[in-house]
C-alpha cells in the first residue's frame, strides 16, 4: 500500500522531470503539472486511479505507446 507516499516535488522553471513518490495518483500529478503548463505525456486509461509506483511496477505504457513507444 503506497497511499502514504504521495509527495510531488517542486517543478523547476524549464524542468523536464519532477521527483514524485510511488503513491502519487496519475490524475493528481497531471493536474499539478498542468498548473505550470506541463503534461505527463502519458495517458493510461487508469490515469485517475493508478499510481506512479504501479506504472513502474507493471511497465505501463499508456494509450499513445503504439505511436510514441513505451
Amino acid at each position: 500500500d503506497t497511499r502514504g507516499l504521495g509527495v510531488i516535488g517542486p517543478v523547476e522553471d524549464g524542468a523536464t522531470s519532477v521527483t514524485v513518490d510511488a503513491g502519487v495518483v496519475g490524475g493528481e500529478l497531471e493536474a499539478h503539472l498542468n498548473e505550470v503548463g506541463l503534461t505527463l505525456g502519458f495517458d493510461p486509461a487508469s490515469l485517475n486511479y493508478s499510481t506512479v509506483g504501479g506504472w513502474v511496477a507493471t511497465g505501463a505504457t499508456g494509450n499513445f505507446s503504439l505511436r510514441y513507444g513505451g
